[in-house]
């Protein structure tokens, strides 16, 4: 779980894609949706990468198949 802080001048000012506001861990304002995180979206992004993982085995599969006929 991360700290987030934020003046009310930034919050008010700035919409959440804003780079406002500063979480406990980052080294740089962040927009608040990335300052809070979002565990669904994080977890989405990870399948993704295993599915591209699992195909650019099999794509490097045919390949070296194709290279030995």
């Amino acid at each position: 779980m991360s700290i987030v802080a934020v003046g009310l001048k930034n919050l008010v000012s700035t919409d959440c894609r804003a780079r406002s506001l500063s979480a406990s861990a980052a080294t740089a304002p962040q927009p608040l949706l990335d300052a809070i995180g979002n565990p669904r979206l994080a977890a989405v992004h990870a399948r993704e990468v295993q599915g591209a993982k699992v195909h650019q085995a099999a794509y490097q599969a045919q390949l070296r198949k194709m290279a030995q006929e």
